[in-house]
């Protein structure tokens, strides 16, 4: 994965490259500017794939060098097979096959929107308000079957939506846990009865049966969602150094899943918790793992591994443990944040870049906009400023959604929506 870190981040950022390739018919990278040239391992193209040019658009010997989009591969492609196009790369694959994810910005919470190879659609997490509803009308038609709606703790912030898709749509399965020691919100409660509404719909709530780490929830051809943690009731696996904190332990309880698809990954955590609160001056702090990041690394390591990360509670500082990061490798970072509570917080941020070598360019939040006013003169309490950093504009909510692509030809792609 960090081999296609650097290439892969140049080829997304906002800045790219004016004009670029678009290919004439299924051809190949050359490895050399020349005639008969070996072809580049990785290299085929289809018509209509996209190119970046590099070396600044100069040919040699009527080749350019290019880079095909949503990789790290490079190579030589002659002038006849191409067709140059002013204007900026585009972020986003169009017409492809394969997997997109939609990180939506809910504000404060996580609501996330799976589309599958075959055009399926999965619900993780219903975020804040009505926002993911809102989103999921905008591609899909309503009454349109949604596969499967994960609900990952019992949180409002992650359930805003879920009563008003269940109305919508025909869900066909639903996982959730119920686990809250202090009692459910109505939004929550509402969402369960309307599930438990629709006809034939399989309902699992991990609160009567639990699932194993690395169980199968969902597979189509070349694709599937796996299990990795999640509890529906109090385990010292996860709740032994929580004590009777409420908020706590419902976050640790979190239902985590790995989305898999060609030799790609995406790691969606929900609130899960793997750090105590670090609040030292100097971030000077014990970084051990503990609960429910704790419980992944021994019981899941070999799944965790992942291109993506969305990361676990909003980027707070009590999760993201260093262990836990380097089992993860993670080549982008999503921040689910909102405007408040000051997440990301900047230890997380900067725990990311240390210990799992993510540049700060990829790392992405939903929540792009001024910096915080109200800062604390110790740094482990306040907001990573990250892309933030000169903007002027307030943040407002559903206005940084975030879009994960990966092709069928293993192409992934990372960036914002807007």
């Amino acid at each position: 994965m960090r081999s296609l870190l650097i290439a892969t981040l140049l080829l997304l950022s906002v800045f790219c490259y004016a004009d670029y390739l678009r290919a004439y018919k299924n051809t190949s990278l050359r490895k050399n500017a020349k005639s008969g040239s070996e072809k580049v391992i990785g290299g085929e193209l289809h018509a209509g794939d996209l190119l970046e040019m590099l070396n600044d658009g100069q040919q040699t010997n009527g080749y350019y060098k290019t880079r095909i989009q949503g990789t790290s591969i490079e190579g030589w492609i002659y002038r006849s097979l191409v067709k140059r196009i002013s204007g900026d790369l585009p972020t986003f694959m169009t017409d492809f096959e394969g997997v997109e994810v939609t990180i939506v910005d809910v504000g404060a919470g996580l609501g996330s929107i799976i589309k599958t190879p075959s055009g399926k659609y999965i619900i993780y997490d219903g975020g804040n308000g009505n926002h993911v509803h809102t989103f999921l009308k905008s591609i899909y038609d309503l009454g349109s079957d949604v596969q499967m709606i994960i609900g990952s703790h019992t949180d409002s912030d992650h359930w805003g939506a879920i009563k008003e898709i269940a109305r919508d749509y025909s869900v066909k399965q639903a996982l959730i846990t119920s686990y809250r020691p202090d009692g459910l919100p109505a939004t929550v409660s509402d969402g369960i009865a309307e599930l438990n509404k629709q006809e034939g719909i399989q309902f699992r709530d991990l609160a009567s049966k639990a699932i194993a780490p690395g169980t199968l929830i969902y597979q189509e051809d070349g694709f599937g969602l796996r299990f990795i943690s999640g509890f529906g009731q109090r385990d010292d696996v996860f709740a032994k150094e929580l004590g009777t904190n409420a908020s706590k332990l419902r976050n640790a309880a979190s239902i985590v899943i790995r989305l898999e698809y060609q030799d790609r990954a995406i790691l969606f955590t929900g609130d899960a918790v793997g750090l105590e609160e670090c609040k030292k001056s100097d971030c000077d702090c014990d970084y051990d793992c503990i609960s429910t990041e704790k419980f992944m690394l021994d019981s899941a390591s070999q799944f965790l591994e992942s291109d993506v990360i969305i990361a676990s509670h909003h980027g707070a500082r009590n999760a993201s443990c260093p262990d836990f990061i380097e089992a993860v490798n993670p080549d982008y970072v999503i921040f689910p944040s909102g405007n408040k509570h000051k997440h990301p917080h900047h230890i997380t941020a900067m725990n990311y870049q240390s210990f799992g070598g993510v540049p700060a360019s990829n790392i992405f939040r939903t929540d792009v906009g001024s910096i915080p006013s109200d800062t604390d003169s110790n740094e482990c309490n306040n907001e990573w400023v990250g892309s933030n950093a000169g903007q002027t504009s307030s943040d407002g909510s559903f206005d940084d959604h975030i879009r994960i692509q990966i092709s069928n030809r293993d192409r992934l792609i990372v960036g914002y929506l807007n």
